[in-house]
């Protein structure tokens, strides 16, 4: 009898201790899937909120982007303090990005703040031209005296050409006032005779594109009729001499938009001469008495500084780069601007219907097509169309004001 209940007990022990381990058992099977259904539905959730996210998009990146696009409008409208505030807060909403500081550099070279324009040079890995404008103090200061300075256009192959003479070492020396340049130049045997020591390289970047290297160097002095300037920048390449359909057109150097924005100034073709004015002054009273306003046409000016034009065909705006340095063809036509207007093949070109620019049409506009895209990034709003050339406003004085930014054509 008693070993029936000793073995009763110890049965009764064993299944006790088999039904505890089975519960817990259980009890940790429940655990785990409780704690893998709350992972998942965390999981789930993250995801979906992620989904959500990356289909509203993600709102640094969306800010950044606004502020850049503010940065771009405010630059190419030449409010350059504007546009570094809205560059720089671009820069702090998203990673450093060097295209973003090569344009707040730029922003600062068009204040003539050298010193803040090396240190964004530098975060641009643009070590060159941050070691050269480190070296440029008071960059195209003019010194005290006249409020203008006038300049007769020198005889050249060319028709409409705006050919000058500059002084130098009491030399003199002819150069071309080039808005399709965005430098300003000097050739090798000038620069040689004027002992300019080239030292950094530089990309230089001309109207259709093109980008060419060459050094860096400082004119100390020039002269420009009755002004003074000091600490001009000047790009230095091989040759300037330029030959077409057999003539030759021989200057030493170009005035480019680094140097002319700085200026308001006036291109009185039928005069044959041009007038240089300081900024923030009164522009008007660069254009002679009695003349007639016949067009206000708005302008920007590129990241580089070109000078853009605003024109409008079939009630859509669009933008031709002004360049005094086209001398062949009044327009030239992006072969991309075909797909979007309505060209008609003439005897020497194409010709566009209508052109508008301010309140001058242009009917039957006549140019050519060139397949060399623009070499210069800009936004989608700003829809480049061609160049034009400086033959197109040969009739009339053209006043470019960088102060309010708007070219006025007078007759």
């Amino acid at each position: 009898m008693t070993n029936s209940n000793e073995f009763a007990n110890k049965k009764q022990s064993i299944l006790s201790k088999t039904l505890g381990s089975k519960t817990r058992i259980l009890l940790l099977l429940i655990g785990f899937w409780t704690i893998f259904i709350l992972l998942s539905l965390f999981f789930c959730l993250d995801l979906w909120a992620i989904q959500q996210k990356s289909k509203s998009g993600n709102p640094d990146n969306k800010k950044a982007k606004d502020y850049k696009l503010k940065g771009l409008y405010s630059f190419y409208s030449n409010h350059n303090s504007v546009a570094i505030k809205y560059l720089k807060k671009s820069l702090l909403s998203t990673a450093e990005d060097k295209e973003l500081c090569e344009l707040v550099a730029l922003a600062y070279l068009r204040q003539n703040d050298n010193q803040e324009a090396a240190f964004w040079f530098e975060k641009a890995k643009l070590w060159s031209m941050a070691s050269f404008y480190r070296q440029i103090s008071h960059p195209f200061e003019v010194l005290p005296g006249c409020e203008s300075a006038q300049l007769a256009f020198m005889d050249s192959s060319y028709p409409f050409y705006p050919i000058v003479e500059v002084k130098m070492n009491n030399q003199s020396f002819l150069f071309l006032i080039d808005t399709g340049s965005s430098t300003t130049l000097v050739d090798m045997q000038l620069a040689h005779k004027l002992g300019i020591n080239g030292k950094e390289h530089s990309q230089l970047v001309l109207s259709k594109g093109k980008q060419t290297k060459a050094l860096l160097g400082t004119i100390e002095s020039m002269s420009l009729g009755q002004w003074v300037i000091k600490n001009v920048p000047v790009l230095i390449v091989e040759e300037l001499h330029r030959k077409s359909n057999g003539k030759e057109c021989n200057f030493q150097g170009v005035l480019g938009m680094d140097f002319l924005s700085r200026f308001n100034l006036l291109l009185d073709y039928p005069a044959r001469k041009v007038k240089f004015h300081r900024k923030n002054r009164h522009a008007a009273g660069l254009v002679p008495a009695g003349s007639r306003l016949v067009a206000k046409i708005p302008l920007l000016l590129s990241p580089q500084g070109l000078c853009l034009l605003q024109g409008k065909c079939n009630s859509k705006v669009i933008f031709f780069l002004f360049d005094t340095g086209s001398r062949d063809y009044p327009l030239e036509f992006y072969k991309e601007s075909s797909k979007e207007f309505k060209f008609s093949e003439g005897s020497s070109g194409y010709l566009l219907d209508h052109l508008h620019f301010g309140s001058i049409t242009i009917h039957k506009a006549k140019g050519i097509f060139t397949s060399v895209p623009f070499g210069i990034s800009h936004p989608a709003e700003i829809p480049f169309c061609g160049i034009i050339g400086n033959s197109l406003f040969h009739r009339y004085k053209v006043l470019l004001d960088f102060d309010r930014m708007v070219m006025e054509l007078f007759l």
